[in-house]
């Protein structure tokens, strides 16, 4: 248990240095000058830098994994006759929108999880000031807590845009797939339907 509270205390610690140069000293979570819920509200914040740098890590396997297919649909063997060529493009358009929505999906971690760093310091200065540990100045703090927030909203926006062409991208590939299948003299009504 002893390990895992050092590992813990120093990915912490690494995590709020690097937040735009404000330094803000952690608060240990056994002070005795903390109250339950004090001590409650640091470790949500301190939670919510780890969850994130989960996501975090989540997404950049998701950009290698997504990265990886395009490369293997590339390779792989055109499509031929005459509904080959618009379902090969197609079929690449999707690979590409899939990953831009990865791309911007990683970018929002980044944001997210740069986003419980700053709120994580301005809950360790407010914490402070409350129960009289320190002292810190407070608007800068806010202001890159906004700031971030800031950020967040925009990849937030951005990779739901990249969502909504990925959608549409697949929309359209298996209109084409549809339509190469058709050629070849296939059913394709057994893959739409759904099992019961």
């Amino acid at each position: 248990m002893k390990i895992f509270s050092t590992v813990f205390c120093a990915f912490i610690g690494t995590a709020i240095m690097g937040c735009g140069g404000l330094h803000v000293d952690r608060i240990a979570l056994d002070d005795p000058r903390l109250p339950v819920d004090a001590r409650q509200w640091v470790a949500d914040a301190e939670d919510a830098v780890v969850v994130s740098g989960a996501r975090l890590a989540e997404a950049k396997t998701t950009v290698r994994d997504t990265v990886k297919r395009q490369q293997e649909t590339i390779a792989s063997t055109p499509f031929t006759g005459a509904q080959g060529t618009p379902a090969q493009i197609k079929r690449e358009q999707l690979g590409l929108a899939r990953m831009d929505t990865a791309k911007a999906g990683l970018e929002l971690a980044r944001a997210e999880l740069a986003l419980s760093k700053a709120r994580l310091q301005l809950v360790y200065a407010e914490t402070a000031m409350r129960h009289d540990i320190d002292v810190y100045n407070m608007p800068p703090l806010q202001a890159a807590v906004d700031s971030a927030l800031q950020a967040v909203v925009r990849w937030r926006g951005m990779h739901r845009k990249a969502r909504s062409a990925e959608l549409r991208a697949t929309d359209e590939w298996w209109t084409s797939w549809q339509s190469l299948v058709r050629v070849k003299g296939s059913d394709t009504r057994p893959f739409w339907s759904v099992s019961e």
